[in-house]
């Protein structure tokens, strides 16, 4: 990214210049990894996985902007914008606002949902840098409009990688990671993610996807309620039950309830909550 800055000088004469300074900002590309739990575990309430994310709610038509058909509800479209712009988020970025043309409103068929990926300098310091992404289903987490491009941020330092999704437990990278040739790399999907449990009161990090995937690991799901009070955002408790309920019977809609991100709110999803219900991530929001 370039920024012109003009400047209009004169002489104590009055005679007139022009100046003109180019700032040039070096983004920091980053990439990274991760696999959802909800889109690899059998959606039929079995704790058994597959090997990529499925993309149900993109062949539905369900995420942001796209819209959903049957002949029972006719057509109904999500609304469009990536979907971390309310609580507990509060992300105000615009990634989403291309995916509105309708229909598939353009999305990659490989696309398996929306995450935020944001840095941070120490584990329990805020982000310095957001950006709402996509998530394909191989795990590969695509920045829609380029890399991190806050002022904050210094090539020669190394940051920590969070990553969030609207019904999953919090993730980070356990170290910090370098920029190396104005990029960093991050892969979750065969790492585990940050843990700080030295009293050993049961923190987890990710799940590991056994015994189907040994050595490969996903984000937990069942966190629908992330905004009820000040820890139900880091873990999975009875106020995650509650939501499903109050979301319980809804088809071909874009739901935080929906855990095993098919589109369809059902007994399978509360079945899936009872595999995490009581984990809790050591990984702070804010």
């Amino acid at each position: 990214n370039q920024i012109t800055r003009t400047y209009y000088i004169e002489d104590m004469c009055d005679n007139p210049a022009v100046c003109q300074q180019t700032i040039t900002i070096a983004d920091i590309d980053l990439e990274t990894y991760v696999y959802l739990e909800g889109s690899m575990i059998n959606p039929g309430g079995v704790e058994t996985y597959t090997p990529v994310m499925r993309t149900s709610l993109n062949a539905l038509k369900v995420l942001p902007g796209q819209s959903y058909y049957n002949f029972l509800t006719g057509l109904v479209s999500s609304p469009v914008g990536q979907p971390y712009s309310g609580a507990p988020w509060n992300y105000g970025g615009t990634e989403g606002a291309a995916y509105s043309s309708g229909g598939d409103a353009g999305y990659n068929s490989g696309v398996t949902d929306w995450v935020l990926v944001s840095l941070r300098i120490a584990p329990d310091a805020p982000p310095l840098c957001q950006k709402a992404c996509l998530l394909h289903n191989d795990g590969t987490v695509e920045f829609t409009n380029g890399g991190f491009d806050c002022c904050e941020l210094s090539h020669d330092t190394a940051y920590f990688v969070v990553i969030e999704h609207r019904d999953h437990l919090i993730v980070m990278s356990p170290d910090s990671i370098p920029v190396v040739n104005g990029t960093m790399t991050f892969d979750f999907r065969f790492t585990q993610s940050y843990i700080n449990d030295p009293f050993g009161f049961g923190g987890v990090g990710q799940k590991e996807l056994l015994p189907d995937l040994p050595g490969v690991f996903a984000m937990y799901t069942a966190n629908g309620n992330q905004t009820n009070n000040s820890s139900s955002d880091v873990d999975i408790n009875s106020d995650d039950q509650t939501y499903w309920g109050n979301q319980n019977s809804t088809i071909g809609r874009y739901r935080n309830g929906d855990y095993n991100l098919n589109g369809d709110c059902n007994y399978n999803d509360r079945t899936t909550f009872e595999f995490n219900n009581g984990l809790f991530t050591t990984v702070p929001r804010y």
